[in-house]
């Protein structure tokens, strides 16, 4: 009886270098919709760049990643999110992929810039190499010398969702418009909690003009005419900071109503009158 066996070289898994999040650059978020996500990674396979069978991408906050990262839209960006596809040709059994995830990261992804909440933190990519025999590599931008941290960067604004123009309707002069008030509906479209400024000009038109101040707000309605805070030519913080726009956590909207009303003053005339009030996101502190 002879013994007979066919022997083959060893699997080499591949190994994964130069991973890179958004080409080492800051990640700006846009307010109230969603960025693509690209990172990139070099592929080496001793085996040839044909036994490179595919190539995954994670892209997440670096304290929040377990190894279970699932889609969560704060903090992680999960593979399903990604498509890896080869750049250019195979030189020297290396493949360079790039892994897109295309109108992924949300508005509200949380911030890691200075001076924020997770400003001891950054956004690193993990990528995965499998080959022909099942074999995987996993390598990270945190891991990699040469990576400079990712930050996402911080993102303080907001958008009126309800309630412009301010239509007070007809008011005599004199009058006011007592406990009718008309609703503004304020939206934190950013990844951070904020307070409201608010500031006006006074109305002016066909009616000649209305002092700014004659406008007033208030976070509850109904309110009377003369009982609420009067607007003014400069930046007020809205209630003392006293209601705040928490940092979105999902898709649902994060929003507060502000209350407005207006007196007329005796001797003005009859006609259409109209200013400007603006709305200003800052960061909320507490």
């Amino acid at each position: 009886v002879v013994p007979e066996i066919t022997t083959a070289a060893a699997n080499n898994p591949p190994t994964i270098n130069e991973v890179s999040l958004n080409s080492k650059g800051a990640i700006n978020l846009i307010e109230n919709t969603t960025i693509d996500i690209m990172a990139s990674a070099s592929v080496t396979d001793q085996d040839g760049c044909a036994n490179i069978s595919g190539v995954k991408a994670i892209v997440y906050r670096y304290s929040s990643y377990t190894a279970s990262c699932s889609n969560n839209l704060n903090n992680c960006y999960d593979e399903d999110q990604f498509n890896c596809v080869a750049d250019g040709s195979c030189v020297s059994n290396t493949q360079n992929y790039n892994c897109y995830a295309s109108s992924s990261m949300q508005f509200f992804a949380d911030p890691t810039a200075a001076l924020t909440s997770y400003s001891s933190d950054q956004w690193v990519v993990t990528v995965i190499a499998s080959d022909s025999y099942w074999a995987d590599t996993t390598s990270n931008s945190f891991d990699d010398n040469d990576e400079t941290p990712v930050e996402v960067n911080e993102l303080t604004a907001l958008t009126i969702t309800a309630g412009d123009p301010i239509n007070y309707g007809t008011v005599v002069a004199g009058q006011n418009t007592g406990g009718t008030n008309q609703q503004v509906t304020v939206k934190n479209t950013g990844n951070r909690g904020i307070d409201v400024y608010l500031q006006g000009t006074n109305l002016t038109g066909a009616c000649g003009t209305i002092a700014v101040g004659n406008q007033e707000y208030n976070n509850t309605t109904p309110f009377s005419w003369g009982s609420g805070t009067d607007l003014t030519g400069s930046n007020v913080r809205y209630m003392n900071g006293s209601v705040s726009w928490l940092k979105p956590a999902s898709t649902t909207p994060i929003t507060n109503n502000i209350w407005w009303g207006i007196g007329v003053p005796e001797g003005t005339g009859s006609g259409t009158c109209s200013g400007t009030n603006t709305f200003t996101a800052t960061q909320d502190n507490n």
